[in-house]
């Protein structure tokens, strides 16, 4: 679990997350942005990795001492507020930038898929190789009710 907090002065970090496996660039921490704070205020274990793209001027905020200055000044809550706002934001537009991509990609393939099998008789089923529960259901006539049902709801298509 973190115990301390960055605040950048000056330089880039680039924020990754392990992925499948695989670094993945989530975002780039600017001048005047904090970093490592999730750690400290939600008390959870880093969940990213931050790599200096350009040498970096930082300041280190111990847990106790990020938590005294929020509830002191809420000029300096407000901004906390405000940066983790923005990344909420940042991460909810991306997913749906992903999420679209996504669609994109699988709409086609869903509609090139072949049609799911439907019969155009009752198959004939040998009585003995049918388990129990499955032959109970054939006296009833529930699988024939699915079957016509299954039918109407493709015509209506």
């Amino acid at each position: 679990m973190g115990n301390c907090a960055y605040l950048l002065v000056e330089g880039r970090l680039q924020v990754e997350k392990q992925i499948d496996g695989e670094n993945v660039t989530v975002g780039i921490i600017a001048p005047v942005d904090l970093v490592g704070e999730i750690a400290i205020l939600c008390e959870r274990p880093r969940s990213a990795t931050v790599i200096a793209l350009d040498d970096v001027g930082l300041i280190q905020i111990n847990r106790h001492r990020l938590k005294q200055i929020i509830r002191r000044s809420p000029d300096i809550a407000e901004t906390v507020i405000k940066i983790l706002s923005s990344r909420v934001v940042t991460v909810s537009d991306n997913l749906a930038k992903t999420q679209a991509q996504v669609d994109s990609f699988v709409r086609p393939v869903v509609k090139a898929a072949p049609p799911a099998i439907h019969f155009e008789e009752e198959p004939e089923l040998e009585p003995e190789a049918i388990p129990e529960p499955i032959e109970e259901d054939l006296e009833k006539g529930k699988i024939r009710r699915m079957v016509s049902i299954e039918r109407r709801e493709k015509e209506n298509r």
